[in-house]
Parts: C-alpha cells; structure tokens; sequence
C-alpha cells in the first residue's frame, strides 16, 4: 500500500514539474516578442502640479535615451488620453514629448 502511494506522490511530482516547465516556457517566450516598456505611476495626470511637470521631463528623458521602450502611464484620470497628455505636457510645461504615452486607467 505504501509502495503504490509513494508511485502516485512521484507520478505527481513529474506531472506538476512538466506543466510548470510548459508554463514558463509559455510565459519565457511570449514576454520575448513584446516591446519593452517603462511605466509610471502617476494617479493625477491632470493637476497641473510640480509633480506633473517632474513626470513629463522623465517621459521625455527615457524617450530620448531610449526610444525603443513605450512609456507608459498609469493613472486615475480617466479623461486622459495620450494626445490630450502630450498636448498638455507641451502647452502647460513646455515639454515637448517625442511620442505619446501609452495609458492605462486605474479603477
């Protein structure tokens, strides 16, 4: 009885090791054919305060450093969109963004 247990917990083992390899391997290779990307968290895009101004000199810093990541936006403003930010970086700022960001709404 005991021998058929510890066949079964090791029939087990192998089968749970296999389907965590597939997994990563799943996740290891579809995360290789994405685009890199830096994200900032920024819950009020559109305060109009110091803090804005610090978060559209950065997105444009990592845009001219490197220019083949997306930056991306999170935040709780959800009139948001990536033209009318870069619009507002420019008109409000003074800080003219090489691309938009990409965004995502929060809540």
């Amino acid at each position: 009885m005991a021998t058929w247990l510890i066949v079964l917990i090791l029939l087990l083992g192998i089968r749970l090791f296999e389907y965590s390899i597939r997994f990563i391997s799943v996740v290891i290779l579809s995360r290789s054919n994405k685009k890199k990307a830096v994200g900032f968290f920024h819950p009020y895009t559109n305060d109009g305060g110091g803090g804005e101004r610090v978060l559209w000199c950065a997105v444009k810093a990592i845009q001219e450093v490197s220019p083949d990541l997306d930056c991306v936006i999170y935040t709780g403003d959800h009139d948001a969109s990536p033209e009318s930010l870069s619009v507002r970086a420019l008109d409000r700022f003074g800080v003219a963004l090489l691309n938009p960001p990409k965004v995502v709404h929060l809540g």
